[in-house]
Order: structure tokens, then C-alpha cells, then sequence
């Protein structure tokens, strides 16, 4: 493990210039497992490393106060300072004016009584609040209007509540289960594999219709995917990520027949 950390703390030291500084971002660290914690602890210790930035997200509501991530913290914070940026949920009135521009409103009220069943739904958080959106887009109780040219909807705020999913994995579920069944497949096998999902390899998973498909022929549903919002990919490359976490975990329940035997297979 020794020779592993001085490897890794010369390696990063080696393309950490002045000319080219690295930043290293890394996303869901609550998950981080403590050989992973040690390396970048390593890292974050040098002060030889004068053109490294480390970047670290994590929900601090997964995180118990002993967890072993916040003692990670503490000892960095012996060695130098740590800047700590806590992003929130947004609040009420802020959840109110994202809606008002993405419905496409005037400030009448009607507006924030919509704002307000989300908001109980949702505590604020955006990605919850904006699969609530498209949710109510696709049971058809949120239209858009040519006549006033924006979105409307017909029931009260108490008849909205009723029928929104009662979590954001429930929503996602409806989600998936609206697309093609190929494609629901080809999500539920990618949800059992990783985060990262190289094509060639999920090709060799994906069996429809007594036959194995092909690389290029899952490369038009997984840009449906991305289309729809459910995957991420860079332009010509041909791994893809879930766009979110509770999409990847949406995508591991069966919500179809079709998709519960994919996740038998």
C-alpha cells in the first residue's frame, strides 16, 4: 500500500505543472471506500503538489458524524485549509421562479400553488423538482398551449398532490417504463453493470427477440436516452453515464414485464 501511495503521489506530482495544473473532481464521496479515502488523503497532505486542486461532492445528509470521509477532512485540515461550499435545496420563492420561467407564466398564483405541492414533494431539490415536471408532462395533466403559448394544467393543487409519484425513484420508474421496451431493457442491463457503461460490452448483454444486438444498433437507443435525459455522453464517445444516481437505481426495478425479465436475464 506504501508503494502504491508513493506511485500514485509521484505520478500526479510528475502532470501537475505550472503550465498544465490538474484538478481533480470526484462526485458521491459518502460512498468513498477508505483505500480510495487513503489515496486521496495522500494527495491532499503533499504540499510539494503546487498545481493540484481537488474537488470533493458528497451528500452531507448520508454522512454520520463519525463517518470516516469527515475524519479524512479533519486531518487534511491540519495540514492546510479545506474551503467548504454547502449547496442547498432552493427555498420556496426560488422554486417558485424556476417554475414561473420554465412554464413559461406570468406571477398569477396559480403558479406558486403548483410551486407548493412540488415543493412538498420535493424539499426543493432540483433534480427531484424537475422530474416532478416531467412526470406531469407525461400523464398529460401538464400541457403546452399554441393558443397562449404556455403550459397549462387543469386540477387543483389537492388533486396534483394525489397523483404525483410519492418518491423521485418512483417518478424516474414511470419514466423508463414510458420508453421503448428495447430501451427499457438495454437501461435495467446497464443498471446492473456500473455507472460507466461502455457499448461494445453492453451489446454483449443485451439479447431481444432471440438475438444479441449489435453496437451500432444500440447506439440510436442509447441517444434516445441521452435525448430523454436519462443517460450522459460526450460526442463521439461511446461510453455512457446515467445522468443521475436515482436514475441508475430507478432503472434497477422492474417496471414492466419486459423489463423484469432483463433484470432475470
Amino acid at each position: 500500500m506504501n508503494k502504491l501511495k508513493y506511485i500514485f503521489q509521484t505520478f500526479v506530482g510528475a502532470i501537475s505543472t505550472a503550465e498544465r495544473p490538474v484538478i481533480m473532481f470526484l462526485d458521491d464521496l459518502q460512498w468513498c471506500d477508505s483505500v480510495s479515502l487513503d489515496l486521496i488523503l495522500t494527495l491532499l497532505t503533499d504540499l510539494d503538489l503546487r498545481y493540484f486542486m481537488f474537488i470533493g461532492a458528497y451528500r452531507s445528509d448520508e454522512v454520520e458524524p463519525d463517518d470516516e470521509l469527515l475524519r479524512c477532512f479533519e486531518v487534511v485540515t491540519t495540514v492546510q485549509p479545506i474551503a467548504r461550499i454547502e449547496m442547498t435545496n432552493l427555498s420556496k420563492d426560488k422554486l417558485n421562479l424556476l417554475l414561473l420561467h420554465a412554464l413559461k407564466r406570468e406571477d398569477d398564483g396559480k403558479v406558486m400553488k403548483l410551486t407548493e405541492v412540488i415543493y412538498k414533494k420535493t424539499s426543493g431539490n432540483i433534480f427531484h423538482s424537475m422530474q416532478v415536471l416531467e412526470e406531469l408532462k407525461r400523464k398529460k395533466l401538464l400541457t403546452f398551449s399554441r393558443r397562449t403559448s404556455q403550459w397549462e394544467w387543469d386540477l387543483d393543487d389537492k388533486a396534483l398532490e394525489k397523483l404525483l409519484s410519492e418518491n423521485v425513484v418512483e417518478a424516474v420508474m414511470g419514466k423508463i417504463s414510458s420508453t421503448h421496451p428495447d430501451l427499457q431493457r438495454v437501461l435495467i442491463l446497464a443498471a446492473y453493470t456500473r455507472s460507466a457503461i461502455d457499448v461494445d460490452t453492453l451489446s454483449q448483454l443485451t439479447f431481444i427477440n432471440d438475438r444479441w444486438i449489435s453496437s451500432d444498433e444500440l447506439l440510436p437507443m442509447l441517444g434516445k436516452a441521452v435525448a430523454e435525459g436519462l443517460l450522459s455522453n460526450n460526442v463521439g464517445s461511446k461510453i455512457y453515464t446515467f445522468a443521475h444516481d436515482r436514475i441508475q437505481e430507478a432503472g434497477e426495478y422492474p417496471v414492466s414485464a419486459c423489463a423484469r425479465r432483463a433484470s432475470i436475464f
